[in-house]
C-alpha cells in the first residue's frame, strides 16, 4: 500500500513539473527530426539540413529560450502518416495542402491526477506526457487524413482548426474540450450522422461541414451567441429549416441537401446578408426575407406563386431564383439599383420581355432562360454595364438588335423564334460569346475579323448556308454551326415525260466547292448523268415515269466539316398524258364503263381527257382527279399507275374484289365509301404521306386495321365504319393529330382490342366505336378521363399512391434530382402527368426531363424524355414536339410532401419484422436488402400468399420467381433492370405495399 501511494505521488509530482517545465530546447529539436522522418523529409519542397541549428529550420519559428512556438509547413510536399509530438511550447501547427495520410494523432493533454489515476488504474504502461497545451491554431487542411476526429484533449487553448479537404469519417463530435474554439472547419470530408449543436463552444462564429455525408435535422444552435457564417451545403439533411435566431448570422448556406416545405420567415436575422437555400425540396411562396439582404439563392426548389419585388431589400445584389415554379410576369425590382446579378431562368414565367424603368447600373448579369417569355428583345439601355445576358428557350421573337449595352460580352438567345440576319454588334466591342442556336436567322454572318477578342459562335439550327459563313473566321476558337433547319420547299413539282426538269435550290451559287448528296425515297440516289455533285441544280434531261417520286438532298463543305443542310422532301410528278389516258380506258373497261349512268366523252376519238366525265386535268393537262360517285361503277377495280393523281372519288358504286395495287404516291383524298370492296387495307396505303381523307366506310373490309396508318400525318378524316375489321385499333393512330370531330368513325366492326392510349379519341365522341366489341373498354378509357376530377378525388387512390412512392426523389448518379405530379391539358384531355428531372450538375445545364402522362384510372398513355431545357425530346407521337414544348403543368405534389399511405420499403437487414397497419387491411411491407442486387426477402407472417405484382417506372408489370416459406417472402429479382420498383402482395384480405430499388 505504501508502495502504491508513493508511485501516485512520483506521478503527481512528474505531472506537476512537466506543467510548469522550463523550455527544453533539445527535446523540442529531437520532435520536429520525429516529424521529419514521419513525413518524408528528404522529399519536401523546403528540406530541413538536421546538421544545422533548429533556427534555420525552414517554417520553424522559436521562443527566445530556443523553443518551438510555430510550425509552418504549408504546400510543402510532406507525406506519410502524422504522429503524436510532444512540443509544450508550439502556439501555431500549419502543414496545410500536403499530402499527409493516416488518421489523426490525439495530441493527448493529461489534465489532473484523477486522469492520472484513471490510467494507472487500467493498468497503462505509461502515462503520456504533457503534448500541445498551447496550441491555438491547428491547420490538417488539404491533406490525406482518414478515420474519425478524436476529441483533442490534449490542447485546451485550441482557438482555431482547420480539417477540411481530407477524408475524414465517421461522426463529428461536440468538441466538448475546446471552450475558446470559434470555427468549425471540417467541409469536404466523409462525415456521417447527424450535426451536434455545439453547446459547449460559446464562442464559435464560423461552422463550415459542407461537402460531407452528413443525415438528421439542423441544430438551431440557438446557444451560439456569436455565429456569423454557417455552411451545411451538399449533405444528405432533412427536415425543415430553422428559424435561427442568432442576431450576428451573416451568412448561411443550406444548398443542396434534402430539405423540405417552406422558407421561415428568418424575422430575427437582422444581420442576414447571404441566403443560399439552392437545391432542396423547399415548396410554398417566399413570403418574406430580411431587409438587408446582398445574396438570395433558392434556385433548384419548388417555390411557386408570383415573384415577390422585393421592394424592401433595396441592398440585393444576387438574385436567383432558377429552377423553381414561379409564374406570372417578371416584376420591375425598381428599387434594387445594386443588383448585379439576377436569374429567374427554369421558371413558368410569362408576358413579354421588357427593359427595366429604373436604372440598374451595376446590373451585369441577366439570366432568364427557360420561360414561357415573349415578345421581342430590348436595347437594355437602363443596364448599361450588362455583361451576360441570356434569354434562351423562352417564345421570343423579331430581330435580334444591334445593343447600345458597350459592356456586354455573352449573349444567348438560343432556342427563339428570332428571324432575320444578324446585326454588325458593332457598338459591343467585348462581345465574345454570342449563342443564336436553333433560331430562324439566315444572311452573310457579321464579318468578325477585326474583333480579336471574339472568340466563340454557336450558329446551329438556323437558316444559314455554307455561303452565310465562309470562309470562316480565324478569330473564332469555337465555331458550331452544326445542322441547320431544313432549306427549300416542303413541295411537289411536276414535269412533263420527256422534257427537261430543273430543280434550283435557290442557296450558295458562289460556293464551288459543296457536297451534293441527293436521296430518292429515304435511300441514296445517283443523279442522271451531266450532274455535278458540286452543284446546287438537280437536272432530269429527259423526265420518265421512273423518276417519280419524293427527294432530298444533304449538303456539306470540307471548309466548314461540322456543318450539315438538307433540303426539304421535294415531290416529283410526270405527266404523261398517253400513260394517263391509257389507265383511265382500264378503269373504264373493268368497272363496266359502258353502263355508266355518265360516261360523257369516255374514248370518244377527239376527245381528250379534260373532256371525259368526273376526269379534271392540271394546268399540263394531265390527270389531277377521278370523281365518279353514284355512277353505276360495277367490278374489280384494276391496278391503276397515275402519279399525278390528287383526288380520287369512287363512292356509291358496286365496286367489288380487293383494293389492288394503286400507285398515286401523291393521292390526297381516297374514297370508296357504300361499295362492295372486300380483302384487307393496299399495303400502298403507308406510302401516301400527302393523304388527308380516308373513306372506305360502308364495304366488307377485312383483316387489322395497318398500324401504318398512323404515320399519315396529314390525315384529316378516317372512315372505316361498317366493314369487317377485326383484333386492335393500332394505338399509333393516336398519332393522328389533325384528325377533325365529325370526321372519324370505327363503328360497326369487330374491333376488340383497345389500348389505354386510345383515350385520345374520346373527344370525338362515344358513337366512333359503337356496335364494335370494344365498345365498353372505350366507355370506359373515356370514362376515366380527368376532366371532372379535382385532386381532392384523386390523392387516396392506391394507383396515385403507386406512382408517388416509384418516383425519383433520392438518386445519386443526379446532383440534383426532384420529381412533381399534377394535372396538364393535352389536345383538349386533362391528364395527370409525372415529371422526374436529373441534373448531373449544380447548374442544371446537363439535365434529363422524364414526363408520363396517366388517365384519372392510372393507365400510362404518353411517355415524353427531354434533355437540357427541351433542347431534345422523344414521345410517343401523340404530342408533337411543338406542343409539348407549351404545355402548362399544374403541379399538386412535389418530392417532400407528405403521401396519404406511406408505402416506403423499411430499409432493415433483420430476419423478422412485423408490418405496420397504415390501413384496413393495408400494410406496409418490410423487406430487405435494399437496395437490392439479387434476392429481397419480405415478413409477411402470412401462411398462405395469393399472389404478387411487381410494377417498373413505366407501370409496366415485371416477371419474377417467388417463394413463400412460412411468411418469409422471396423474390428472385436478377433479371430485373436496375430502376426504381413498386411490389403488392396479396394475402387474402390483406394488401402489402412497398418499393425497393434495383442495383
Amino acid at each position: 500500500m505504501i508502495r502504491i501511494l508513493i508511485i501516485c505521488l512520483l506521478l503527481i509530482s512528474t505531472g506537476i513539473s512537466r506543467l510548469f517545465a522550463q523550455c527544453d530546447r533539445k527535446s523540442d529539436s529531437l520532435e520536429l527530426v520525429k516529424l521529419y522522418n514521419a513525413t518524408n523529409g528528404p522529399n519536401w519542397t523546403n528540406k530541413w539540413d538536421l546538421t544545422k541549428p533548429m533556427e534555420s529550420w525552414y517554417g520553424i519559428t522559436l521562443k527566445p529560450d530556443g523553443c518551438v512556438i510555430t510550425i509552418k509547413l504549408n504546400s510543402n510536399n510532406l507525406s506519410g502518416n502524422l504522429l503524436d509530438f510532444n512540443l509544450p511550447f508550439l502556439e501555431g501547427l500549419f502543414l496545410q495542402d500536403n499530402h499527409i495520410n493516416g488518421s489523426l494523432p490525439k495530441f493527448t493533454f493529461l489534465k489532473n491526477l484523477g486522469e492520472a489515476t484513471l490510467y494507472f488504474n487500467n493498468f497503462k504502461d505509461t502515462i503520456p506526457d504533457f503534448q500541445l497545451p498551447n496550441l491555438t491554431r491547428l491547420n490538417l487542411s488539404y491533406n490525406q487524413l482518414s478515420g474519425s476526429i478524436p476529441d483533442f484533449s490534449g490542447m485546451p487553448r485550441l482557438g482555431k482548426m482547420w480539417l477540411e479537404g481530407n477524408q475524414l469519417s465517421g461522426q463529428i463530435p461536440n468538441f466538448s474540450n475546446f471552450p475558446e474554439l470559434d470555427n468549425v472547419y471540417l467541409f469536404k470530408n466523409r462525415l456521417t450522422g447527424p450535426i451536434p449543436n455545439f453547446t459547449n463552444l460559446p464562442n464559435v462564429t464560423y461552422i463550415k461541414l459542407g461537402e460531407n455525408l452528413l443525415t438528421g435535422t439542423i441544430p438551431d444552435f440557438k446557444n451560439l451567441p456569436n455565429l456569423y457564417f454557417v455552411d451545411l451545403s451538399t449533405n444528405l439533411l432533412t427536415g425543415t429549416i430553422p428559424n435561427f435566431s442568432n442576431p450576428n448570422l451573416y451568412e448561411i448556406n443550406l444548398s443542396g441537401n434534402q430539405l423540405s416545405d417552406t422558407i421561415p420567415l428568418f424575422s430575427e436575422l437582422k444581420s442576414l446578408q447571404n441566403l443560399d437555400l439552392s437545391s432542396n425540396k423547399l415548396y410554398g411562396k417566399i413570403q418574406s426575407v430580411p431587409s438587408n439582404l446582398k445574396r438570395l439563392m433558392l434556385q433548384i426548389n419548388q417555390l411557386e406563386g408570383e415573384l415577390p419585388s422585393f421592394a424592401e431589400q433595396k441592398y440585393l445584389v444576387d438574385i436567383n431564383l432558377g429552377s423553381n415554379r414561379f409564374n406570372g410576369m417578371i416584376p420591375d425590382f425598381n428599387n434594387i439599383e445594386n443588383l448585379l446579378t439576377l436569374n429567374l431562368s427554369n421558371n413558368q414565367l410569362t408576358g413579354d420581355l421588357f427593359e427595366f424603368s429604373n436604372s440598374h447600373p451595376k446590373l451585369q448579369v441577366i439570366n432568364f432562360s427557360r420561360n414561357q417569355l415573349t415578345g421581342t428583345i430590348p436595347l437594355y439601355t437602363k443596364s448599361p454595364s450588362l455583361i451576360d445576358l441570356n434569354i434562351s428557350n423562352n417564345n421570343i421573337t423579331g430581330t435580334l438588335p444591334d445593343f447600345n449595352s458597350t459592356s456586354l460580352w455573352d449573349i444567348n438567345v438560343e432556342n427563339n423564334q428570332l428571324e432575320g440576319r444578324l446585326p454588325n454588334f458593332d457598338s459591343l466591342p467585348y462581345l465574345r460569346i454570342l449563342k443564336i442556336t436553333s433560331n430562324n436567322f439566315y444572311g452573310r454572318i457579321p464579318d468578325f475579323r477585326l474583333r480579336s477578342n471574339f472568340l466563340r459562335l454557336y450558329a446551329a439550327d438556323n437558316k444559314f448556308t455554307f455561303g452565310d459563313f465562309l470562309p470562316v473566321n480565324p478569330n473564332l476558337q469555337v465555331f458550331e454551326v452544326g445542322a441547320q433547319k431544313p432549306f427549300y420547299y416542303d413541295t411537289i413539282i411536276s414535269g412533263i415525260a420527256g422534257g427537261e426538269l430543273i430543280i434550283d435550290l435557290v442557296i450558295d451559287d458562289s460556293i464551288t466547292n459543296n457536297n451534293y448528296a441527293w436521296y430518292k425515297e429515304n435511300k441514296s440516289w445517283s443523279p442522271p448523268v451531266g450532274n455535278d455533285i458540286h452543284s446546287n441544280i438537280l437536272k432530269f434531261p429527259n423526265l420518265q415515269i421512273g423518276n417519280v417520286g419524293r427527294y432530298f438532298v444533304r449538303v456539306t463543305n470540307p471548309d466548314a466539316p461540322q456543318g450539315l443542310l438538307q433540303s426539304k422532301v421535294i415531290g416529283v410528278k410526270v405527266c404523261n398524258l398517253s400513260h394517263d389516258s391509257s389507265e383511265l380506258v382500264k378503269l373504264y373497261n373493268n368497272l363496266d364503263g359502258q353502263n355508266w349512268i355518265n360516261n360523257e366523252n369516255w374514248l370518244v376519238p377527239g376527245k381528250s381527257i379534260s373532256t371525259w366525265n368526273g376526269i379534271q386535268v392540271g394546268t399540263e393537262g394531265c390527270l389531277q382527279s377521278i370523281i365518279l360517285d353514284n355512277n353505276n361503277l360495277k367490278g374489280n377495280l384494276p391496278e391503276l399507275s397515275l402519279n399525278s393523281l390528287d383526288t380520287l372519288i369512287l363512292s356509291n358504286n358496286s365496286i367489288s374484289g380487293t383494293i389492288p395495287n394503286l400507285y398515286i404516291p401523291f393521292i390526297r383524298y381516297f374514297n370508296l365509301m357504300n361499295n362492295n370492296i372486300e380483302g384487307e387495307f393496299p399495303s400502298e396505303l403507308k406510302s401516301w404521306t400527302n393523304l388527308q381523307g380516308f373513306n372506305v366506310q360502308n364495304n366488307n373490309l377485312v383483316g387489322p386495321v395497318p398500324p401504318d396508318l398512323g404515320d399519315l400525318c396529314m390525315l384529316t378524316e378516317l372512315k372505316i365504319n361498317n366493314n369487317k375489321i377485326i383484333g386492335e385499333l393500332p394505338e399509333k393512330l393516336t398519332n393522328l393529330q389533325n384528325l377533325e370531330k365529325g370526321k372519324v368513325d370505327f363503328s360497326n366492326n369487330k374491333i376488340d382490342i383497345l389500348k389505354d392510349k386510345i383515350i385520345f379519341f374520346c373527344p370525338f365522341g362515344d358513337s366512333i366505336l359503337a356496335n364494335n366489341p370494344s365498345f365498353d373498354r372505350f366507355q370506359s378509357i373515356c370514362n376515366i378521363k380527368c376532366d371532372n376530377f379535382n385532386w381532392e378525388d384523386l390523392q387516396d387512390s392506391s394507383w396515385l399512391i403507386q406512382i408517388l412512392s416509384q418516383l425519383l426523389c433520392i438518386d445519386t448518379s443526379c446532383t440534383i434530382v426532384s420529381s412533381e405530379v399534377g394535372f396538364v391539358n393535352v389536345r383538349g384531355l386533362k391528364f395527370i402527368y409525372t415529371k422526374e428531372r436529373c441534373c448531373k450538375d449544380s447548374d442544371c445545364l446537363d439535365m434529363t426531363d422524364v414526363v408520363t402522362f396517366y388517365d384519372c384510372g392510372g393507365h400510362i398513355v404518353e411517355v415524353a424524355s427531354c434533355t437540357s431545357g427541351g433542347g431534345f425530346c422523344s414521345t410517343g407521337g401523340s404530342i408533337s414536339l411543338d406542343t409539348f414544348h407549351i404545355l402548362h403543368y399544374d403541379p399538386k405534389w412535389i418530392c417532400g410532401q407528405k403521401i396519404n399511405i406511406d408505402t416506403s420499403v423499411t430499409d432493415y437487414n433483420k430476419q423478422k419484422l412485423k408490418p405496420v397497419l397504415i390501413k384496413e387491411n393495408l400494410y406496409k411491407l418490410n423487406c430487405f436488402p435494399n437496395p437490392v442486387i439479387n434476392d429481397l426477402i419480405c415478413n409477411l407472417s402470412e401462411d398462405k400468399i395469393d399472389g404478387f405484382i411487381v410494377i417498373n417506372s413505366l407501370s409496366e408489370q415485371m416477371n419474377c420467381k417467388f417463394s413463400n416459406n412460412n411468411g418469409i417472402v422471396t423474390l428472385t429479382l436478377s433479371d430485373l433492370l436496375p430502376g426504381y420498383y413498386f411490389l403488392e402482395i396479396r394475402a387474402g384480405k390483406n394488401r402489402y405495399l412497398g418499393r425497393f430499388v434495383k442495383r
